[in-house]
């Protein structure tokens, strides 16, 4: 599951990488399978209970210091380590800090790889 931004707290709404963007291209390029599923062209917004009945196997948190400055990085991991999902138990949560990855731009390449090494990590961890 690839989240767009990192907070402290989970209680408000989380968007998450959907079907039919380009964010879930990429998750099929790098032959995994987005976590988020449902038909829905939307981009969608889920609460935290959302999120753990999803149960994704690894979550990817797209993060820019240029957008959210204020961000205890810390803070916001313990936060998504609480809940119970694959994800946490395993220790399959991670920050991608660039500051070009929301924006589909000429650096697709750059964020195309980036995901696919955090992908590929994961994957690596789990054989």
């Amino acid at each position: 599951m690839i989240v767009y931004g990192l907070k402290e707290d989970l209680s408000s709404a989380t968007y998450v990488a959907g079907r039919d963007i380009f964010f879930d291209d990429i998750i099929k390029l790098c032959a995994n399978t987005n976590a988020y599923t449902a038909n829905s062209n939307k981009q969608p917004v889920l609460s935290y209970e959302n999120i753990i009945a999803l149960n994704p196997d690894q979550i990817i948190i797209l993060h820019s210091h240029a957008t959210e400055s204020g961000v205890d990085a810390k803070k916001a991991l313990q936060a998504w380590y609480r809940l119970p999902t694959n994800a946490s138990r395993n220790k399959n949560i991670s920050i991608v800090d660039e500051d070009y990855l929301h924006i589909p731009s000429h650096r697709i390449a750059l964020t195309i790889k980036k995901l696919s090494d955090e992908m590929r990590s994961y994957k690596m961890s789990h054989r």
